[in-house]
């Protein structure tokens, strides 16, 4: 048989790699070069898909001589469309919008709450009449995140890995970034109120640097009666919400039926402390809180209607109220159940870890690194996932429900057109 040329071969092989290679290379500068010029004609087409869907959105008037647009636009950018106008052939009426009136919807929050916004925006906007929530359940949320993790080792690693990760970040992913170092710093707390460490449990540890301390870490008693202080906290601050609400909304005496809730909750609440400090040794103030607050719940239920019916309707109110709010607290408890597992989990990846240190194989200390790594890095994505979701079905369902929110809000998107030759 003949000899194949397999070194020639080779070499065409190398020719043709190398080629691709170039190839590749120039396909990548190309890229480089062209995805600006790219993602303008892709803002230059977007801009024109929004003016001529304004314009299809005009209706016409005297024959279509006259194209009508109505438009709502926010108190701070007034002036400049203003003087756009004025500069323009065009007539124009300006008037405040009515609470009727379909109104879009632009949040405004400060740095800290703005970063929670997307979390808001996964449920639903608040109507223009509403109160902005997201200001209100931002620290919950946060407190919530990081009792649910409850690892200030893994608290740590959010901290320090998404402030490392927000120096090249692009500007966009850096609120992100910043969200994730707050719940970071929220999980660091609760670790170090529970006494948590990467799995390390500071309460039953020998170590002299905590000896001192010890006492002040809380054990799962306390952490189970925590979650149940903040969720009380929080269906009340829910509550608050609701009568400025309904203030807004309605008037002040339709938020008199939530002012008898928060006197019986709340007077109930500091009556109870008090009693157990024994600064209070009698029940007619007791008493009393419970029959002002009845009186205001079954009067002022609904005032639109007769004081008969308002009786009525209030009894059936206290009744599903009641029963609501013992619903919504024990969901509370979620929170010490989580934190609980994640870190049941973290002393079981450890004392696997341990016992594998101790065999007697040579490659004991590769094995425990390489498991302790996979473990921890497993218990953070799941835990971590936990602990997203779980807060915020607090969030949409005890805290929104309680705070009478009522959503359904349509976002603001400010059409805007730049050099438009009229």
């Amino acid at each position: 048989m003949p000899e194949r040329p397999f070194p020639a071969i080779a070499q065409n092989i190398l020719k043709i790699e190398e080629e691709i290679k170039n190839i590749n290379e120039d396909i990548d500068n190309y890229a480089k070069t062209s995805i600006p010029a790219l993602k303008s004609v892709k803002n230059t087409i977007a801009e024109n898909s929004d003016f001529n869907k304004a314009v299809l959105n005009t209706s016409g008037k005297f024959e279509d001589t006259v194209m009508l647009l109505e438009a709502y636009v926010p108190e701070n950018k007034e002036k400049k469309l203003t003087e756009f106008l004025n500069e323009n052939p065009t007539l124009y009426v300006k008037e405040n919008p009515t609470l009727k009136d379909n109104i879009p919807v632009l949040l405004k929050n400060n740095k800290f709450s703005r970063l929670f916004e997307p979390i808001g925006k996964l449920f639903s906007l608040p109507t223009y009449s509403e109160l902005d929530l997201t200001a209100c359940f931002a620290p919950f949320f946060m407190l919530f995140f990081g009792f649910c993790l409850g690892d200030a080792g893994y608290g740590l690693l959010f901290l320090t890995g998404a402030g490392l990760f927000k120096l090249k970040a692009e500007d966009n992913i850096k609120p992100l970034l910043s969200l994730v170092q707050f719940l970071g710093l929220a999980t660091i707390i609760f670790g170090a109120i529970s006494g948590t460490f990467f799995g390390i449990n500071l309460i039953q540890t020998d170590i002299k640097l905590f000896a001192d301390i010890k006492t002040l870490f809380l054990n799962p008693d306390n952490m189970f009666n925590l979650a149940l202080v903040l969720g009380a906290v929080q269906i009340i601050f829910g509550m608050l919400i609701k009568m400025i609400n309904r203030i807004k909304q309605f008037g002040f005496k339709y938020s008199l039926a939530t002012v008898g809730w928060l006197i019986i909750f709340a007077g109930t609440a500091i009556f109870t402390v008090l009693s157990m400090k024994e600064i209070l040794n009698t029940n007619i103030i007791l008493y009393a809180i419970l029959s002002l607050g009845s009186f205001f719940i079954l009067i002022f239920s609904d005032p639109k209607i007769n004081v008969f019916a308002r009786i009525g309707k209030g009894l059936w109110d206290m009744y599903s109220t009641v029963t609501g709010i013992f619903g919504d607290l024990l969901s509370y408890i979620r929170l010490f159940a989580l934190g609980l597992s994640s870190a049941v989990l973290g002393f079981v990846i450890n004392d696997i870890a341990i016992q594998i240190l101790g065999s007697a194989s040579v490659t004991r200390h590769i094995f425990f690194v390489v498991f302790l790594l996979f473990g921890h890095t497993l218990n953070i994505l799941i835990a971590s996932l936990g602990s997203f979701v779980h807060p915020m079905r607090l969030t949409f369902v005890e805290f929104y429900k309680n705070a009478g929110f009522v959503g359904g809000g349509k976002e603001y998107k400010p059409f805007e057109k730049q050099n438009i030759k009229s």
